[in-house]
């Protein structure tokens, strides 16, 4: 026997039944995602003449085995992805039912994503946006998935070039282009057979995220369109320029429009009233305030409203207020709380979703406090006779705060010795 408990030893032991209880919980992990991929072939591989890709759509069927807990996590999807590119259209594991449901009635228009010298991959990808836990199974269901994709293969006839111009430049070898909301788009297609004579009669069109049909101008040997980017979101649009004529050699060119905000001018910084845009570096003192403000405005000089500003550095991360009577936006810091002793980096962030962000980096040194000392007596002279003693009266005064400092050491340091104040 051992203290406390009793020791005994089995040589033959048999248990008839034995019942565990016990219940948990899954810790779902944030940005947690399953996947149903597919490959396919090139689209290349069809035939080796010209393929235009008309339109792809793809759709599927989906359902799930109870209804989804908002709750837990708002933000899950269904994403869809060829080729590793996502499509900008998801669907919400909220919108999931019990039974059986299109993805979407008509499908998705995914023709802008169709790959062409490279294998085809499709991805459905269940996106779960949020950290949560869950104490029970979810069966999510996907069936019926179909990708048809309609082309038009183009014998080959006379042999074409085909060069696009994007606002006068020339994109050809590069067709990735940046232009800013509100501005118009000039998109020029010379299409001309190997000798270089312009083709006329050409059907010239826009197909994908872009539509529209290409005007000739005979005498200029081009095709051209304007487009309208104000009804467009800042983002990335993928879109194909397919120009050809019976008995000439279809082209094909797909470029990138990446839409930004509206054109801003560059960020205008103050710091304790002063100026500081063109050469951002500012000393301070420690203890003492810092204000800051910024001035954000579009390329007319005008004040941009209810844009987010923020400051960003080692230990500080505000956001600056606005003043719309003043027409700028501001805050006002304790350079001994929100910076650190020395040279402080710092990051300002302006930003509004229909304009051009901002950037500007501004450099705070924050340093000791200055000070004077001044002779009581308004000299730095002494006078005194052989054996006889001197006073020394001074004021130490702080120049940053403009107060006289109390409760300091001070010392003094003569040919014949040293000694305290």
């Amino acid at each position: 026997n051992y203290e406390n408990y009793e020791l005994d030893v089995w040589y033959s032991l048999l248990i008839k039944s034995v019942e565990l209880t016990f219940t948990y919980e899954k810790k779902i992990d944030q940005f947690t995602s399953l996947s149903w991929n597919q490959k396919g072939e090139k689209i290349s591989d069809i035939s080796t003449d010209t393929i235009i890709i008309n339109e792809a759509k793809l759709n599927f069927k989906y359902k799930i085995d109870e209804l989804w807990n908002i709750d837990l996590s708002p933000n899950s999807e269904i994403r869809i992805f060829i080729n590793n590119v996502k499509l900008s259209e998801t669907i919400k594991l909220s919108e999931a039912n019990l039974s059986l449901q299109e993805g979407k009635s008509e499908g998705f228009d995914v023709t802008s994503l169709i790959p062409y010298n490279t294998e085809l991959t499709l991805s459905i990808q269940v996106y779960l946006a949020d950290e949560f836990r869950l104490n029970e199974s979810t069966t999510i269901s996907i069936d019926d998935v179909y990708l048809n994709i309609s082309y038009t293969v183009i014998f080959p006839d006379t042999q074409t070039n085909l060069h696009v111009f994007f606002n006068g430049i020339n994109k050809t070898l590069n067709p990735i282009f940046e232009i800013p909301r509100n501005t118009t788009l000039n998109i020029t297609v010379i299409y001309p057979d190997d000798n270089g004579v312009h083709i006329s009669g050409a059907s010239v069109k826009l197909s994908g995220n872009f539509t529209g049909i290409l005007i000739e101008n005979v005498n200029l040997g081009q095709y051209t369109i304007l487009k309208d980017t104000s009804n467009l979101s800042v983002g990335e649009f993928r879109f194909n320029i397919v120009a050809h004529r019976i008995h000439y050699e279809a082209r094909k060119i797909s470029p990138i429009l990446i839409v930004t905000g509206n054109p801003t001018l560059n960020l205008e910084l103050y710091l304790n009233g002063e100026n500081k845009t063109s050469d951002p570096y500012f000393d301070v003192a420690i203890n003492k305030l810092l204000e800051i403000t910024i001035k954000y405005k579009d390329l007319m000089g005008n004040h941009i409203p209810d844009a987010t500003v923020q400051i960003i550095g080692e230990g500080i991360e505000e956001t600056l207020i606005e003043d719309p009577g003043l027409e700028q936006y501001s805050i006002t810091i304790n350079t001994s709380i929100k910076l650190i002793f020395g040279q402080n980096d710092l990051i300002i962030n302006a930003q509004e979703k229909e304009f051009q962000e901002q950037t500007i980096n501004p450099r705070i040194n924050v340093r000791k406090i200055n000070t004077e000392i001044t002779p009581v007596l308004g000299s730095n002279k002494i006078k005194i006779l052989p054996g006889g003693r001197a006073t020394i009266l001074v004021y130490i005064y702080d120049t940053d705060f403009e107060t006289m400092i109390t409760g300091a050491v001070v010392g003094y340091v003569w040919e014949n010795g040293e000694g305290s104040l």
